[in-house]
């Protein structure tokens, strides 16, 4: 292929980069990606097309016009930001006439790139991101030489020699770009934006009868990890979202939504004022959360919050232990939870006899108008159990065994959706049973109250955390006892589905592993960093103690000269270190000198070809030696480049001799083509 064709394939390359970037990312659907291929490979076999100035502008213009009315009509400025840029694309690579036509491009996959990085911080991105850095790298370097070229077409082009320098720059950057990201300092994780979603099932408040069925929606709102072993933890965790605690006969919702702002310490923890007990299990949770809700998670009786702390961010407790965040973050967020973890059987032996006193807990009492058949109903379940924990147990296990779970919603569009549901279709979803039995209780004359949450999910073994989706959203009821505070129930009839083991489930959590990975890398924040290095440092300062030990030890078993000596080094070991670094940086400088030196003459005195060919020439000169081939000084130069080259039966020696006479002796100055000539040519020498 030749110089002029491959430098127009990689800058369409490095275009397809970036697209690849929003593509993943979702900032553009498969039809109109294939749309924008299809059109971008038109542009390719059409060739460069020229097009007079009056209708270039009016081009752009029209593009900018479309611009407008697509964001006026939908509404969505990222989306139309994206087709305006892709449009563009198409216009500068329809064209790509003149050098600007395709550093426009190049701008335009950048931005590309850019905007990627606010739809998702998914594992594709990086993958996206070193395809695009690669591609952008072996197009400059063409770009910056295709001058040269073009005014010597009969040049040789080594599309090899151009692929590995750009590879090894790609990985030299990888590799140097670990380090700084590691000690730059950052703010807490936000930087990658996303969309707006909303959740179904899950909301702020409770409509019976609202939606006609619910959708089993496998997209995931959150991933948790927590330090217990899964076996260890009770089948019935939940992440807890938010409680509800007024009922209007159709509508839940929280009254006490303005509560308490918690106030964080030094180190980001928002410690929660509550009475504690004795024998505390507390488990940790780490939450990485889709940008859904305001919402902070968590199992209940939390004791601690961290990693929520942001800039113009608050953190509120409200008046029904839920906890939210002030603004709605739009990022994605990951934050950690500590909770106090109980067995219901711990709570209920808990329970010390007594009244309800409180004058907060009318709240939990309240009712609306109901059916007179639901007091006659309760009276009827409960008549023969004693005492109030005993009622609200009958309660949840008459409801788990003489109704039935459905995704349908036959109550829907009811007078009274809760009779109906008690009385007629005997048959819902979890808000349903969730509603009867906090109404049964507060009929009793027991506090209670609606949760809503998710249930904890499926369990990914490749990465040791729980998936939680849309579809595992729920409601539960929380009732208040005595001695023993909030004890949950949950009247819902389990739905047991069979463990998915097939290949593409595998698959899947396996790839959903490497999302958490990639997003551990995201949110390598301040808090991480300090944690990072204070590991380093204590790993470090460990292995000096282990070698100290054993410097003791030689001690011990009277091995003096040895001992004295590990001593010595121990108590010179900055001196060492400075000398072992010293001694290497002038091996290199000596190894490489010629290089410097040209790079030298060339960039900073800006010398002529005359005094660099003299270095690359000795350069020559010693690599042959060290081969095996010395000059002889009887031999001229050009005896000695055929010698040579007859013996290794390559043209290279005679090759740089050439270039060197005419760099030093033709007044010829050094082009770029010609040093990237001499550099490879050595190389292929040294090897």
């Amino acid at each position: 292929m030749s110089f002029e064709r491959t430098f127009q394939f990689s800058s369409y390359l490095a275009l397809l980069a970036g697209f690849a970037a929003i593509l993943t990312a979702g900032g553009i659907g498969p039809v109109g990606g294939i749309v924008y291929l299809f059109l971008l490979a038109a542009t390719w076999l059409a060739g460069p097309r020229k097009l007079s100035r009056p209708w270039q502008v009016l081009f752009v213009i029209g593009a900018f016009v479309a611009f407008g009315l697509d964001y006026l009509i939908l509404r969505q400025f990222g989306a139309a930001t994206i087709r305006l840029l892709l449009l563009l694309s198409l216009y500068k690579a329809l064209l790509r006439e003149k050098p600007l036509d395709y550093l426009i491009n190049y701008l335009i996959s950048f931005s590309l790139l850019l905007i990627a990085s606010t739809y998702t911080i998914s594992i594709s991105y990086p993958f996206t991101l070193v395809a695009y850095y690669f591609c952008s790298v072996f197009t400059f370097i063409l770009f910056e030489n295709r001058s040269a070229y073009l005014e010597n077409r009969d040049a040789e082009f080594s599309l090899g020699a151009y692929v590995k320098a750009a590879l090894i720059i790609t990985v030299l950057t990888m590799v140097l770009a670990v380090p700084i990201f590691l000690a730059v300092p950052r703010g807490s994780f936000g930087l990658f934006g996303a969309t707006d979603s909303n959740v179904s099932g899950f909301s702020s408040s409770v409509t019976l009868g609202e939606i006609g069925t619910i959708l089993r929606n496998p997209d995931v709102v959150m991933r948790v990890s927590v330090d217990a072993e899964v076996e260890a933890l009770p089948a019935t965790l939940r992440w807890r979202g938010i409680a509800l605690d007024y009922f209007d006969g159709r509508v839940w919702s929280n009254t006490r939504r303005m509560g308490d702002r918690l106030e964080a310490d030094g180190e980001g923890r928002y410690l929660v004022s509550r009475n504690r007990r004795q024998n505390e299990r507390l488990l940790e949770q780490t939450f990485y959360l889709e940008p859904f809700s305001d919402v902070v998670f968590g199992t209940t009786d939390v004791v601690q919050l961290f990693g929520l702390r942001q800039r113009r961010r608050s953190i509120w407790k409200d008046g029904n232990e839920g906890f939210f965040v002030l603004p709605r973050p739009r990022t994605a967020q990951r934050y950690f939870v500590h909770s106090d973890i109980k067995t219901r059987a711990e709570q209920l032996r808990m329970i010390t006899e007594g009244r309800v006193e409180g004058v907060r807990m009318g709240t939990y009492l309240q009712l609306p108008e109901l059916d007179s058949r639901i007091p006659g109903l309760v009276e009827q379940l409960t008549a023969d159990i004693p005492t109030p924990v005993g009622k609200a147990l009958r309660l949840e296990s008459y409801l788990q065994h003489e109704f039935t779970y459905t995704l349908d919603n036959p109550v829907g569009g009811t007078a009274d959706p809760l009779s109906t549901f008690l009385f007629d279709v005997r048959s819902g979803h979890c808000e349903y049973f969730a509603t009867a039995q906090a109404v049964m209780l507060r009929v009793l004359g027991i506090p209670s109250r609606v949760v809503n949450g998710f249930l904890r999910g499926e369990y990914n073994e490749w990465g040791d955390y729980f998936i939680v989706k849309q579809s595992d959203a729920h409601s539960w009821v929380e009732a208040y006892f005595p001695g023993a505070g909030w004890i949950e129930f949950d009247p819902t009839p389990p739905v047991y589905s069979s463990p998915r083991h097939s290949l593409l489930v595998r698959l899947g959590r396996a790839f959903d592993a490497l999302n958490i990975l990639w997003v551990e890398v995201v949110t390598f924040d301040r808090f991480k960093q300090a944690g990072f290095f204070q590991s380093l440092r204590t790993r470090l300062e460990d292995s000096w103690d282990r070698a100290s030990q054993t410097a003791d030890s030689l001690l011990q078993v009277r091995l003096p000269r040895l001992a004295g000596f590990v001593e010595w080094l121990r108590l010179r070991r900055n001196e060492l270190f400075l000398l072992v670094a010293a001694l290497l940086s002038l091996f290199l400088i000596y190894r490489y000198r010629r290089y410097l030196k040209i790079f030298w003459k060339r960039r900073i005195l800006r010398e002529t070809g005359k005094e660099i060919a003299q270095e690359y020439y000795r350069e020559l000169l010693e690599v042959l030696a060290r081969r095996g081939y010395p000059k002889s000084r009887y031999e001229t130069a050009f005896e000695f480049g055929y010698r040579v080259g007859d013996s290794l039966d390559t043209e290279i020696p005679l090759q740089i001799i050439q270039t060197y006479y005419r760099n030093r002796f033709g007044g010829h100055e050094v082009a770029e083509q010609e040093l990237a000539f001499v550099y490879s040519s050595l190389r292929k020498l040294k090897r």
